[in-house]
């Protein structure tokens, strides 16, 4: 089943490991396989659901946006390599990353 909400969780983990790397200029090779070796599996299994012919299926998964969702991953999993974290504002796709808090502006 499609999880939105373990779906940003991980996204954030992502940034923030990339945040990391970027500080400290370290690159850890378990964390590099474990990113890999997950965003392998996401990117798969979001695949392997569009699939008639396959017995593989997502639950819940907005195939409406599911290329979304994939850019997003596609562009954090890409950033930690290359030591970049694009600014969400970037992104015009709809979805709301639940993380980030924008200002709000108090009428005076």
């Amino acid at each position: 089943m499609f999880n939105e909400d373990a779906f940003w969780e991980y996204y954030e983990s992502l940034k923030e490991s990339t945040r990391q790397l970027i500080t400290t200029n370290l690159l850890d090779k378990e964390i590099c396989i474990l990113i890999s070796r997950t965003y392998s599996y996401i990117m798969r299994s979001f695949i392997a659901s569009l699939n008639n012919e396959d017995l593989y299926f997502i639950n819940n998964l907005p195939q409406n946006k599911l290329i979304h969702f994939t850019e997003r991953l596609h562009e954090v999993f890409n950033g930690y390599f290359q030591c970049y974290i694009l600014d969400e504002s970037l992104f015009d796709d709809g979805l709301i990353n639940p993380y980030i808090i924008e200002d709000i502006k108090v009428p005076e």
